[in-house]
């Protein structure tokens, strides 16, 4: 996760989480079928301070 978030971040439209218990969850992934893990975004929300 903590290298999603970097990922994001730095820049990257999307990261990926992939469940390794699930056969060819990479290989999947890399096709672009969904439903086989999490994807990590920026948060395009404005930022305000907390007070």
């Amino acid at each position: 996760m903590e290298g999603c978030l970097r990922a994001v971040r730095g820049g990257v439209r999307g990261a990926h989480v992939l469940d390794g218990r699930v056969p060819h969850a990479v290989l999947r992934g890399a096709l672009g079928e969904t439903g086989h893990g999490t994807t990590v975004v920026p948060d395009r929300s404005p930022v305000t301070p907390h007070r």
